[in-house]
C-alpha cells in the first residue's frame, strides 16, 4: 500500500500538490484512497488512477422475498432492472443503485455473494447503511466476465433476494451521464413492508 502525503505531487498528474488538488474533491480523493490500497508503488498508483474506465451493464432481478403485501402477484416476465455502472464505482454505489431501482428503504444490512450462493461467506461483501459502512471494492476489481451471475441480498430478516447478471461491458462511459443509472425496467416491485394484518 502506497501513502501520498498532502504536500506530495497529486497523483492525477496536474503538477499541483495533493492538498491543493484532488484532496479537496471528495469523489476524486475517494478514488485515490482506494487506489492507494491496491498500489505497491507510486507507478502502480498513477496507473490505477489513469486506467481507462469501462461501463458495466447488469440485469438485477428480484427473485424472492418474504412478502407481507396482500394479494401481490408477481409479473410473469419477472421484476428486474438494467443498471449501468462505471468500473471505478464501488459495491456500495451498486447497492444504492439497486435500492433506488426497486424503491427499497436502505434501512437494513446487505450482502453481495460473488459465487451466486446465498450465505457463502467465502465470497461475501457486505455493508451496513445504518452505520454508513459499505465495502469499497470497485466493480472493475471483481474479475467479472459477461454472463457471470452474483447474488444480492438485502434485509437478512425478510431476505429480499436478487440475482444479478453481467450482460455486457462497454469500453467508455458517456461523460454527459451520471452513473449509476437505470436504463430499462420490468415489473413493479412489491412494497418492502407490505400490508400488515391488523
Amino acid at each position: 500500500m502506497i501513502k501520498i502525503g498532502r504536500n506530495d505531487p497529486c497523483p492525477c498528474g496536474s503538477g499541483k500538490k495533493y492538498k491543493k488538488c484532488c484532496y479537496n474533491d471528495a469523489e476524486k480523493n475517494s478514488k485515490i484512497e482506494r487506489a492507494q490500497k491496491k498500489a505497491e508503488t507510486k507507478e502502480d498508483l498513477i496507473k490505477f488512477i489513469n486506467e481507462k474506465i469501462a461501463v458495466y451493464v447488469f440485469k438485477v432481478e428480484l427473485i424472492s422475498m418474504f412478502v407481507r403485501q396482500k394479494d401481490f402477484e408477481w409479473d410473469k416476465n419477472g421484476i428486474w432492472r438494467i443498471i449501468e455502472i462505471k468500473g471505478d464505482q464501488t459495491l456500495s454505489d451498486f447497492h444504492m443503485a439497486i435500492q433506488n431501482a426497486f424503491n427499497w428503504d436502505n434501512d437494513h444490512m446487505y450482502s453481495f455473494f460473488l459465487s451466486n450462493k446465498k450465505w457463502d461467506r467465502m465470497t461475501e461483501y457486505s455493508g451496513n447503511p445504518i452505520e454508513a459502512e459499505g465495502d469499497d471494492l470497485e466493480i472493475r476489481d471483481m474479475g467479472l466476465r459477461v454472463s457471470k451471475k452474483i447474488k444480492y441480498l438485502f434485509d437478512y430478516g425478510d431476505e429480499l433476494e436478487h440475482e444479478i447478471q453481467l450482460k455486457r461491458i462497454m469500453e467508455e462511459p458517456d461523460l454527459t451521464i451520471l452513473y449509476p443509472r437505470i436504463i430499462k425496467e420490468n415489473g413493479t416491485a412489491p412494497l418492502q413492508y407490505g400490508d400488515y394484518d391488523e
